[in-house]
């Protein structure tokens, strides 16, 4: 086996039903194409996506139905000193019935990136990174519905990601954000805080109801957004997918995907374990 290091793939060579190669540009600007008896794409949910589309491939298929873990982190200031940030950055999670629609998770940042995601502005900020020794977060997870799309940029060499937070999600993450603020008020913090653009905090967990209308949709809060899935779904209907149950690519014999892209739909949790297990699965069925 040989490993090519910074070699960026650039499209993969195909002749009737097989793929043959992919051309490749290495960072000294020189251009190789690697000839395949077999092509596994496994570039992630946006690369795979946009390789397969530079490409020419599953034309108006590739890149839709992209979807992420959307997620949202509520703070917790408490009496005595907590030091999270010497911990592991997350070692807790919770996850509700399953009509809940959300995961919560705990996590805490070392102090400067904590700083971008500290509920307040200007003076209330710098009080608040006072209590940093104090606090801890968690954070509020949903796997969102499939709505995004992924494209190669019209020029140099970028991608053009189009995606906007449906209202349903939005509001899962804000119930998830009421569940983990009652959690921490009863284990006894003094506050909970959601980073959102206006400064809220809430000090007993009647309060937290009013956050449905506080946070009324996703310009009233702070989003982020992680491990990208979707983009080229598993499905036996070619019209409704790019891979089949094989993880071979639709209209070709020898051309597989095996990444999170295949993704029907979002999982909500961190997908690691299920992108291994899914490459385990697909080692037996690549020939």
């Amino acid at each position: 086996m040989r490993f090519v290091a910074e070699c960026q793939a650039e499209a993969i060579d195909s002749e009737g039903r097989r793929a043959s190669g992919v051309r490749c540009r290495l960072s000294d600007g020189r251009r190789v194409t690697v000839r395949a008896r077999t092509v596994i794409v496994a570039a992630g949910a946006i690369a795979s996506s946009v390789l397969l589309q530079r490409s020419g491939i599953a034309r108006g298929r590739a890149g839709r139905g992209l979807a992420f873990n959307m997620a949202t982190p509520l703070t917790a200031d408490f009496p005595d000193e907590l030091h999270s940030e010497r911990g592991l950055q997350i070692s807790h999670y919770l996850e509700p019935p399953a009509e809940a629609g959300y995961a919560l998770e705990t996590w805490f940042n070392p102090i400067v990136t904590q700083a971008l995601f500290m509920p307040g502005w200007f003076e209330q900020h710098r009080r608040n990174m006072r209590r940093y020794a104090h606090m801890t977060c968690v954070g509020s997870v949903v796997g969102t519905k499939s709505g995004g799309s992924v494209r190669p940029a019209l020029l140099g060499g970028g991608v053009t990601l189009d995606y906007t937070p449906d209202p349903d999600d939005v509001a899962r993450v804000v119930a998830g954000l009421k569940l983990a603020g009652r959690i921490m008020l009863e284990a006894g913090a003094l506050r909970v805080m959601p980073s959102s653009h206006r400064y809220l905090e809430f000090r007993a967990p009647g309060d937290l109801d009013a956050l449905d209308q506080l946070l009324a949709d996703d310009s009233d809060l702070l989003l982020n957004s992680a491990h990208p899935q979707g983009g080229n779904a598993i499905s036996v209907d070619r019209d409704r997918g790019v891979v089949d149950p094989d993880l071979r690519v639709h209209d070709f014999e020898n051309l597989y995907v095996c990444d999170a892209s295949v993704f029907p739909s979002s999982i909500t949790v961190n997908p690691q374990l299920t992108v291994m297990a899914l490459a385990d699965y697909a080692s037996s069925r690549i020939s």
